[in-house]
């Protein structure tokens, strides 16, 4: 009887199997990761604090004024007044002839005449200003270019820093007494707010005209 030899398995190396083993727990983790992305929660999207400052820029106004002008076209026939004249409310600042007869513009308050475009002879058209006059004593600041997002951050009562740009050195504080309800296109397109700010120091140096940046501060 021939005997048969019975074949032995060998062992798999360790090598193999610790192999195999790292294989495994990677497809898991991918799977996990996997899950993560499809169905875990979306990952926080990073909240960007707000701007501590909003900036402006806007023109020292009277916080009174008006442009005078007639009602229907007329010839001038008499300017009682003069460019820096101050005047009392209702005093005769222009008389013009008209096909209605005779139209006199008076001042709607006491005031000071800033100036003058009426001349004798010569003729002024409805709605055409023949005098602009103001409240020179009181300065207030008109913003230029206050955007929607500045305008969300701000509120009536809060301070800023103002410069006035034209005169060196000239700077102080001003408070918000106004804001306006609505936007105005200007002439870019962009869509401003009016807002009006007091000054809360005075010089003489200040003219109606003058560019003024300011700084609103949060909390203030």
């Amino acid at each position: 009887m021939t005997e048969r030899a019975i074949p032995q398995r060998r062992p798999i190396p360790t090598r193999l199997v610790a192999a195999a083993a790292a294989i495994v727990v990677l497809v898991g983790v991918i799977a996990l990761l996997s899950q993560l992305r499809t169905g875990g929660a979306p990952a926080p999207v990073p909240i960007l604090a707000e701007p501590a400052v909003v900036e402006a820029r806007g023109r020292v106004v009277p916080a009174t004024w008006a442009n005078i002008s007639p009602s229907v076209p007329g010839q001038v026939t008499t300017v009682f007044v003069r460019e820096g004249q101050e005047v009392a409310e209702r005093q005769e600042l222009v008389r013009l002839e008209s096909e209605l007869g005779t139209q006199t513009l008076l001042a709607p308050f006491r005031s000071t005449v800033a100036q003058l475009n009426a001349k004798r002879g010569e003729t002024v058209l409805a709605g055409q200003p023949a005098v602009v006059v103001g409240d020179l004593s009181r300065l207030v600041v008109e913003t230029t270019d206050l955007n929607e997002y500045g305008v969300a951050r701000i509120r009536v009562g809060q301070r800023a820093e103002l410069t006035v740009e034209a005169i060196d050195g000239l700077a102080g504080h001003g408070v918000v007494r106004s804001i306006a309800l609505r936007g105005q296109a200007n002439p870019t397109g962009d869509v401003t707010y009016l807002t009006v700010l007091e000054f809360d120091f005075t010089d003489p140096r200040l003219r109606w005209g003058m560019t003024v940046r300011i700084r609103f501060e949060n909390g203030t």
